[in-house]
């Protein structure tokens, strides 16, 4: 299709001048999505050069969980035992605290196991939506709120900002595949950031049979990639697997302001996205910080 690069197998990427153009390449109505728009999800990414690992893979933001006078925990330097023995210390940490507080823990919340077995998915999606690192990558169905995440201006200087959609349905549904690259979905009653941004989760694991002690972080993007390749076997009566599975719709940081009223026109603001008071904080912020005017929160 015009105007788009191929970076790697199963993976396009494509630049935009203008964000209404952006936007409009994102909606449903747009033929990239051809007869399944309802199968792709949305990330955005507010520096574009980022890549889709999550925090838990991240070494920033270990940093505010480390000890004072001890090393922060990096991911890349240990193996895949020890990331999952980290973030399992984690989750308990949470339950106990959630409990602790007198709020309610359902049972289901203190399934024993890693995410290799899932089970965990409800406790480690509320984790994620409230700061601490997991290895679920956040997206949303709805494409609108991914770019509202793409545009918020980063702590470091960007040039780029991106949205990422990727057609989940073959992720979720292909049964030769769902120990390494998976699409979680969970509750939304004890999650209302999860339900305001009608989100979802991926996740990426260490093929099974591979070492658990390689220190080789798993990336959704390169298994994904190598799934279009056809590097790795997918087994008897394969799914069809769609070229692209990935996209990167990029623009340039010098048009946040631009887009960020768009979308204040189209309701999406921290008070849709961040349900409460803090979200209604947050959008006094973006009006003042992007110079937007527009209808009510």
């Amino acid at each position: 299709m015009s105007g788009w690069n191929v970076v790697r197998a199963g993976i396009q990427e494509r630049r935009f001048d203008d964000p209404i153009e952006f936007l409009g390449a994102l909606d449903a109505s747009s033929s990239l999505w051809g007869d399944t728009p309802d199968a792709w999800i949305f990330r955005g990414h507010s520096d574009a050069r980022w890549d889709l690992l999550p925090a838990a893979h991240r070494p920033e933001p270990w940093k505010a969980l480390a000890k004072q006078g001890e090393p922060p925990f990096v991911p890349s330097e240990v193996t895949e035992e020890t990331r999952l023995r980290k973030e399992d210390a984690v989750r308990q940490e949470f339950l106990e605290a959630l409990d602790a507080s007198g709020l309610q823990v359902p049972p289901e919340y203190r399934t024993q196991g890693r995410l290799r077995g899932l089970g965990n998915e409800k406790p480690l999606a509320l984790a994620q939506h409230y700061g601490l690192p997991t290895r679920l990558l956040d997206w949303s169905r709805q494409p609108n709120v991914a770019a509202y995440f793409a545009c918020l201006r980063p702590r470091d200087a960007a040039d780029d900002l991106a949205v990422w959609a990727l057609h989940a349905l073959c992720v979720s549904k292909d049964p030769t595949r769902r120990d390494e690259c998976l699409v979680i979905q969970t509750t939304r009653a004890d999650n209302p950031n999860l339900h305001a941004q009608d989100g979802l989760f991926t996740c990426a694991q260490v093929r099974n049979g591979d070492n658990q002690q390689a220190k080789t972080i798993p990336r959704i993007d390169l298994l994904l990639s190598e799934m279009v390749a056809g590097v790795t076997p997918l087994g008897p009566n394969p799914p069809n697997i769609p070229d692209p599975i990935l996209r990167k719709f990029v623009l340039s940081r010098e048009h946040d302001q631009k887009l960020m009223q768009a979308l204040h026109q189209r309701r999406v603001t921290a008070s849709r996205v961040f349900p409460g008071l803090s979200g209604v904080a947050m959008t006094v912020r973006e009006r003042l910080q992007f110079g937007v005017a527009g209808p009510g929160f």
